[in-house]
């Protein structure tokens, strides 16, 4: 938002005046700035200086406000000042993912597609077909959806087929049912997220306003919630949801959990449990397809799927979220499990997840946030990591 200032000799000039969101939390403000999607913490004098801001003021103005209300003399505070004025600028400026772009009209046309396979998949009742350009591309897509795919019949009808295109350092999902929809993107992960919230969106008869955030976690169910589990790659939450699954708990989704606007229930997405080399000895006696030796001759990775268990229609229900853990794996720690506050539970929950910029889902989504339970949980026992989250289930665990 611009406003517009008039000088004393008429001319006008203008200052950057950012839409926000604020949030008061254990005496400090959160602020969402619109053009770049973020949530900043602000604490006095560095709030004091953002409502300058927002009123119109220029530094020079604000500096000469901030030493008026703070006693001090002007060049005491001109330095600060100018730095937190900055600061808040730079927070408050559009950014740009690097890893997405949409394709021209006129460029598409350089993407040719030479079929390699077309494999279907039978997702929340409905059929997806999806064409392979290269055996990478069906490498990195088709594993995690190896489990739901069907025969290829003719005759059923498909609610929506895809072209994957793997041209050098450029990946292509192109959807053959809608000539504008396409996307280019620089690696199969970027590719294969945009590929699920598609179909998300057609399974639960959603569009991407109707999502609050997709959250990279394993979700994990009793029946009555879901607990999301959230990590980097890497960092041990598909090797515990495989775990859980041996438990008696219901793994909805792995790595990407859909969180509707209008209700903040978690949706299930049943992808196949990842499960990278390293905890193939934890999880082998339980998972037979992980004894396989043959890794894949393309990539070299050592990485398997497990299929979710028993996940039918019937368990594609929307369920509420009351916590969400943030875990990592550590051999050296036996059990650390922490209540996190809100403040430093949002900027890990920001590091992995995608959150709508929408400014009614801004404000809906932190009126949601603060009242989850947010923990800690760092891990060397395996025992003892599920039985702390298995209380959660139990709410035997104080609010």
């Amino acid at each position: 938002m611009i406003r517009q200032i008039l000088r004393p000799n008429g001319r006008s000039y203008d200052y950057l005046i950012m839409e926000q969101i604020v949030k008061k939390i254990d005496n400090k403000y959160i602020v969402w700035f619109k053009h770049s999607n973020r949530w900043v913490k602000l604490e006095e004098p560095a709030w004091f200086i953002n409502n300058l801001l927002q009123k119109g003021l220029n530094n020079k103005l604000t500096t000469k406000k901030f030493a008026d209300h703070y006693n001090l003399e002007i060049r005491q505070c001109s330095e600060f000042v100018e730095e937190i004025c900055n600061k808040i600028k730079e927070a408050g400026k559009p950014c740009k993912n690097h890893n997405e772009n949409i394709i021209a009209e006129d460029y598409k046309e350089n993407f040719k597609f030479r079929k390699f396979s077309v494999r279907r998949y039978l997702i929340g009742g409905k059929q997806f077909e999806i064409k392979y350009s290269t055996r990478l591309s069906e490498y990195y897509i088709h594993r995690p959806l190896a489990h739901m795919e069907v025969e290829d019949c003719s005759n059923e009808k498909v609610a929506e087929k895809y072209e994957i295109i793997d041209n050098a350092s450029i990946k292509v999902l192109r959807n053959i049912g809608d000539v504008s929809s396409s996307w280019a993107y620089k690696d199969f992960m970027w590719l294969k997220k945009r590929l699920y919230i598609n179909i998300t969106n057609n399974i639960y008869n959603k569009s991407i306003h109707n999502w609050l955030s997709f959250v990279h976690a394993s979700a994990i169910t009793n029946g009555q919630k879901t607990i999301l589990l959230s990590s980097p790659s890497g960092s041990g939450k598909s090797t515990m949801a495989a775990l859980l699954q041996i438990k008696g708990f219901k793994v909805v989704s792995d790595d990407f959990v859909p969180i509707d606007a209008k209700l903040k229930r978690a949706y299930p997405f049943p992808a196949a449990i990842s499960v990278k080399k390293g905890a193939f000895s934890v999880l082998n006696s339980f998972y037979e397809i992980l004894n396989n030796k043959n890794f894949d001759e393309i990539t070299k990775l050592t990485v398997r799927y497990i299929p979710t268990v028993d996940l039918s229609v019937s368990d594609l229900n929307a369920r509420p979220v009351k916590e969400i853990i943030f875990l990592r794996y550590d051999p050296n720690v036996e059990c650390n499990f922490l209540k996190l506050s809100h403040i430093k539970a949002l900027k890990l929950f920001h590091n992995q997840s995608w959150v709508s910029r929408e400014t009614e889902h801004a404000r809906s989504f932190i009126n949601w946030f603060v009242k989850l339970r947010c923990f800690s949980l760092t891990y060397g026992d395996l025992e003892k990591g599920m039985d702390k989250i298995s209380e959660l289930f139990e709410n035997r665990r104080e609010s």
